[in-house]
């Protein structure tokens, strides 16, 4: 039960084209994560410079015996924790400006899905809402074209025992691609950062 060279042949460029996806998904998920951990030292910067600034005007206040200087000092705090609090607004605003672009909300995305017809859904035939699903979606493509052509490069009596561990390889990838692709084009839930 060994497998033929050639229906190994045929099975390569299914698993590279795996690792390409898995690797392309990764990749995303830790730019997101990135920008994530940006956003948490922004925030942290931000309320290290406030307790600093709360503490200094507490400190200010209870050593000065001026009361004229009160409000002047008041105001410099007020602008300071405004500055200390706008990098953490642009870094929320950045991310729904660039996590979400063009996204559809999920009902809006489910009424498209079901206003196509049946073929065009199971073979992807649709430009997808999101750029990152059209990486699965090639592998997909390439994979159904290796699919239609495993019965014309397999036609010697010999191999034809063999040709059914390409068939079920290419099917599994098939399925993977199609289901890796409608993962990607989904729109993600966007979240409120009141």
């Amino acid at each position: 039960m060994a497998i033929s060279s050639e229906v190994m042949r045929s099975l390569i460029p299914g698993a590279l084209g795996l690792a390409g996806t898995l690797i392309s998904i990764v990749f995303s998920w830790a730019k997101e994560l990135n920008a994530s951990a940006q956003r948490m030292r922004a925030l942290d910067e931000a309320t290290r410079r406030t307790a600093f600034w709360d503490a200094w005007l507490k400190a200010h206040l209870a050593t000065s015996e001026a009361n004229e200087d009160v409000e002047m000092l008041k105001s410099r705090v007020r602008a300071e924790l405004s500055a200390a609090a706008s990098p953490v607004e642009e870094a929320y605003r950045q991310r729904a400006a660039l996590v979400h672009p063009g996204n559809v909300d999920r009902a809006a995305y489910q009424d498209f899905r079901r206003s196509l017809s049946r073929s065009r859904r199971w073979l992807l035939l649709y430009k997808p809402p999101r750029a990152l699903a059209w990486v699965p979606r090639l592998f997909f493509y390439g994979s159904l074209v290796e699919a239609l052509a495993i019965p014309f490069t397999l036609i010697d009596p010999a191999e034809r025992q063999d040709w059914q561990y390409g068939v079920i390889g290419i099917l599994f990838l098939l399925v993977m691609f199609r289901a890796l692709s409608i993962w990607a084009e989904k729109p993600t839930a966007v979240r409120s950062t009141a």
